[in-house]
């Protein structure tokens, strides 16, 4: 992507942040977090950069299962297998696939993930370590 576009992209999103949420800070509604926040003592947010700058995605324990919500990390249940594959939504490819890479490497199988741009009804799941890959399996 030029740098150009990645300007005008994070311009668009300052712009729409500041006219369309940042307003209701002002009423007491909305709280805004920052990197590895624990929210309430079974949610804590990590940072996912890559997609859009600031993205971020949440963990969930409870009895020793955690679950992720990665937002946007993943935009294709072939990017569990292959995170080098690249989506032209990633606002910065590289870094992308390397949050991608560093979040497989923590994964055990146990975990549950809900990931927003899978295939339809699949996208909560988990991943498959079958001979040294991962892959998707969606519920």
């Amino acid at each position: 992507m030029c740098r150009y576009a990645i300007i005008y992209i994070y311009v668009a999103l300052t712009y729409s942040f500041n006219t369309n949420i940042k307003e209701i800070t002002n009423f007491n509604q909305l709280s805004l977090i920052d990197e590895n926040q624990p929210i309430p003592k079974n949610i804590s947010t990590f940072p996912t950069p890559g997609h859009t700058p600031g993205h971020t995605s949440l963990i969930i324990s409870s009895n020793h299962i955690k679950g992720y919500i990665t937002g946007d990390v993943f935009h294709s249940p072939a990017q569990f297998t292959n995170p080098d594959w690249s989506h032209r939504a990633d606002i910065n490819s590289e870094m992308a696939i390397k949050t991608r890479k560093n979040f497989l490497k923590k994964l055990t199988g146990e975990e549950i993930i809900a990931a927003g741009h899978l295939d339809h009804n699949k996208n909560i799941g988990k991943v498959i370590i079958a001979k040294e890959k991962k892959y998707w399996k969606g519920f």
